[in-house]
């Protein structure tokens, strides 16, 4: 599935690796999901709100099941994400410039994990 398609198909994300400093990738990402009328929850156990809207310390807290995360962490991070996807039944994934390598892409087609990678998701959005 590509990019494009990911966006029209899918409403709900949940983005591994948001965060309350406004400068970082993970706070765009955030933004940019929920201001395209997403339904978007943000995960990451270092805080316990982003913006006023309750942040998960995991996908595993989120009471709907997310349609994709998107990962936002560092490869060795997106690799464990994997894992917990695949054991909740998550199978799309969306993973942002720099947190993949060859191993993860690898791994995400072991499990059967839809992997969506080398496009920035705040840009992809914009296109639409």
């Amino acid at each position: 599935m590509n990019p494009t398609e990911v966006l029209r198909k899918y409403n709900k994300y949940a983005v591994v690796g948001a965060t309350r400093n406004k400068e970082k990738f993970g706070y765009k990402i955030y933004k940019t999901i929920k201001n395209y009328d997403k339904t978007v929850f943000p995960v990451n156990p270092r805080y316990d709100s982003i913006d006023g809207v309750f942040c998960f310390s995991s996908i595993s807290e989120i009471p709907e099941k997310p349609e994709v995360v998107v990962a936002v962490v560092p490869p060795r991070a997106t690799d464990k994400l994997i894992d917990e996807c695949k054991r909740l039944g998550i199978d799309v994934m969306w993973l942002q410039p720099g947190t993949y390598n060859d191993a993860t892409l690898q791994k995400c087609k072991d499990v059967d994990i839809e992997a969506v990678y080398g496009a920035c998701i705040m840009l992809k959005l914009k296109e639409q």
